[in-house]
């Protein structure tokens, strides 16, 4: 099928509301930014002229300081297991990781590091004694889970009110461009407001890594606001698409990045809170 938009991936979804109708938003999310050709295929992260974005780990060493010392308490909570694994889940280009290493010498894990894009997995490959994973572990030994600005990025369902009651946000096809489409809610609970995400994603993501007989333990770190699910400044997802960045309340009519707006990064953009951009800039 003939869709506008960035190659493999926009067919793909395409190809899925072809064969199944409209697809629900975390389904969307999900194809366009990790499907072949999605926008995490290759590492958008880095100060140059490709990198799209910086995460805190690029702007100063002392970041990683601080979350060492975090690392350290949450070992001496779980009992201070011997032989502990330390997983960098969604660890980018590595730039964490290279500077965390060092301020962890002394506590000896095994560390592993699980990425999904396989531009990031060639970079990490080049750190000393990291294991590179493109899935989760199996839960075994003690382990302590580390998630940097990840939770964001993984796929949320969108629900809305209208005049006709609570609706749930698909996505669509016509006249070859993705379009917004409003469903029944099933199977959640609504709220008053005009828009909330929810955040599926991340939240099977919590229980999958902290699941297993051994102590586990998950330091997550992410952007947000203590105004509370609903307001429209922080919940609204986001779209970037050339550095240029806006809400949107639809789909774009190609694959683009999204996050929701609770955890935004900085862009280069000013005035603009760091969504993804749209694979076309960056496969």
């Amino acid at each position: 099928m003939d869709v506008e938009g960035p190659g493999a991936v926009a067919r793909t979804i395409a190809d899925e509301i072809d064969r199944h109708g409209p697809m629900r938003f975390d389904r969307y999310m999900e194809l366009a930014l990790y499907s072949p050709g999605g926008y995490y295929e290759d590492p958008p992260v880095g100060a140059g002229p490709s990198g799209d974005f910086v995460t805190s780990p690029h702007v100063h060493p002392v970041f990683a300081q601080l979350l060492a010392e975090a690392i350290r308490d949450l070992h001496e909570a779980m009992g201070r297991p011997d032989g502990f694994e330390l997983i960098e889940a969604g660890a980018g280009d590595g730039t964490l990781l290279r500077a965390l290493l060092p301020e962890l010498a002394d506590l000896d894990p095994r560390v592993s590091a699980v990425e999904r894009s396989a531009g990031a997995r060639a970079s990490l490959a080049t750190i000393d004694g990291v294991a590179i994973r493109d899935t989760m572990p199996d839960a075994g030994d003690p382990a302590l889970i580390l998630a940097h600005e990840l939770l964001d990025n993984l796929p949320f369902r969108r629900l809305r009110s209208t005049g006709d009651g609570p609706r749930e946000v698909h996505v669509g096809l016509v006249d070859g461009g993705f379009v917004e489409v409003l469903e029944p809610v099933t199977l959640l609970a609504t709220t008053d407001e005009d828009e909330t995400v929810v955040p599926t994603g991340a939240r099977s993501f919590i229980i999958e890594a902290l699941a297993g007989p051994a102590p586990r333990a998950m330091l997550a770190v992410d952007y947000g606001s203590d105004r509370g699910s609903g307001d429209r400044r922080t919940d609204t997802p986001r779209t970037v698409s050339s550095r240029t960045c806006s809400p949107r309340r639809a789909p774009p009519t190609s694959p683009r990045g999204w996050t929701s707006g609770s955890s935004p990064r900085r862009s280069r953009r000013r005035g603009c809170e760091r969504s993804r951009r749209s694979p076309s800039t960056t496969r």
